[in-house]
């Protein structure tokens, strides 16, 4: 709240449903199901068994307007629209994992369901209690759908997941689909595809996204840790819906392509899913056996410090490496960067190389040496200004510090002299670091008027610096 401009009138505190969650109206204790849609194609495109299409294409049908979450075009962030026809529904089908932004929507909302259409809101627990606080009315013709929900994300920690992905395929996204089920429902797994034509598939063996979100809830939002909205019965919607994780004596395949939980809390909602009955497998369950998969219905994630160190390493790190940092399989020997120098007869190039180190160490960044052209040793005379040898790369395989390096920079000197760029085997180019890594340069000379290499293809490999 912008206190400069507030007129107080105490609309923010009468309507947030946090402060005012006592005027929300518990429903039903609820009826359980597992079930999914016969439709094969749509089960494997949705997060778990097809519930949302089919609860959200009876109501278009019935010339109504679904609400739910969309990917925006730069596959980083997410909203909240407004669809009216089956064509737009993949729109707002599969998980986001992050928070989507509801800007205007509840005006749009209103808008429609005192037009009379059939209007179903799907979205979080908590958007669903800001919206029926924002109405301040019930309406017979709008369905409130939530989904279990284990917390929402940080909306910049997910920029950082899918920039990190295209430094490293070189291209922008044009498609993300999480929870991909192309090696089953429980992979868990991240589907990325590049305007290059790239796809990245990792599952959640493997996908630092999942691993840092399911194993240690790094990037949830604060509030998250604090909901007021994981209880049961549910408050105010009529349907929730999501994975039966834990669900026992169900064939292989169906455990492959995925299986709702449906939570039927009002009847309304009764009515509601009894419309789309035809379109399903439903089998009776039991609440326990739903929450016992789902602890987070009940339960909020606890906040560790890991959540810090990760947002902390996010300033000057990549997300994977943030990620293993925060949740402690980061290898000690790990560094923000890599200074690739000379190691010279030469108190100019020590002093430079001192600068640098010391500068970046400063400002807290991890630094190794990487001398990529060693001539003779440090003179004596300038010992007590030299960088701490502890952290000097002594070793032959120099795309390996991929591994160990977040950023490369190439330090001040004459490293781009043509004689030392061919003895340090080209090195000095930074040609042993991957393509997304970040790459700098600072006060780098040439030593010279004239650049000239022993044969045209190394001319070839190093015309990039002109």
């Amino acid at each position: 709240v912008n206190k400069n401009m507030c007129i107080r009138c105490n609309k923010c505190v009468e309507q947030c449903p946090v402060l005012t969650e006592n005027k929300l109206p518990i429903m039903n204790e609820s009826e359980v199901y597992a079930a999914w849609t016969m439709d094969d194609q749509v089960r494997f495109d949705s997060t778990s068994g097809g519930l949302f299409y089919e609860l959200a294409s009876y109501i278009l049908r019935q010339n109504g307007v679904v609400f739910g979450a969309r990917w925006e075009s730069d596959w980083k962030s997410a909203e909240h629209i407004a669809v009216e026809s089956l064509d737009q529904l993949p729109l707002i089908m599969g998980s986001k994992y992050i928070q989507s932004s509801a800007s205007g929507v509840y005006r749009q909302v209103k808008k429609y369901v005192e037009s009379g259409r059939k209007v179903l809101f799907c979205g979080t627990p908590c958007q669903n209690a800001a919206l029926y606080q924002y109405l301040n009315k019930n309406y017979d013709n709008l369905y409130y759908i939530d989904f279990i929900c284990n917390s929402i994300n940080s909306p910049k920690a997910f920029e950082k997941y899918i920039t990190e992905l295209e430094y490293k395929y070189d291209s922008n996204v044009d498609l993300v689909h999480l929870k991909y089920k192309k090696d089953g429902w429980q992979s868990l797994a991240s589907y990325v595809r590049f305007e290059n034509g790239a796809e990245s598939i990792e599952d959640k063996e493997t996908d630092w996204w999942i691993k840092g979100f399911i194993e240690d809830n790094l990037y949830s939002r604060e509030s998250c840790y604090d909901c007021h909205f994981r209880s049961m019965p549910r408050k105010v919607v009529d349907i929730t819906i999501g994975d039966f994780w834990g669900i026992s004596g169900q064939n292989e395949e169906d455990m492959r392509k995925g299986i709702s939980a449906v939570l039927i809390n009002s009847n309304k909602g009764s009515c509601l899913f009894d419309a789309i009955r035809g379109k399903l497998q439903i089998q009776k369950h039991d609440l326990r056996e739903v929450i016992s998969g789902n602890r987070r219905m009940v339960q909020n994630p606890v906040r560790t410090n890991k959540r810090d160190k990760f947002f902390n390493s996010l300033k000057y790190s990549f997300f994977s490496s943030s990620v293993k940092k925060a949740i402690g399989i980061e290898q000690n020997d790990r560094f923000q960067i890599g200074m690739v120098c000379l190691k010279a007869n030469n108190y100019g190039n020590q002093i430079v190389n001192y600068a640098l180190n010391q500068y970046l160490n400063d400002q807290g960044f991890k630094v190794i040496q990487i001398p990529c052209y060693k001539n003779l040793q440090y003179r004596t005379l300038f010992r007590s200004l030299t960088c701490n040898d502890e952290y000097v790369f002594e070793g032959e395989n120099y795309e390996s510090l991929n591994q160990l390096c977040d950023f490369f920079v190439v330090g001040g000197d004459q490293l781009f002299r043509d004689t030392v760029v061919e003895k340090s085997n080209f090195n000095m180019l930074l040609d042993f670091v991957m393509d997304y890594k970040y790459k700098f340069s600072y006060a780098t000379s040439f030593g010279k008027e004239d650049f000239k290499l022993s044969s045209s293809d190394e001319m070839e490999k190093a015309k990039y610096l002109f």
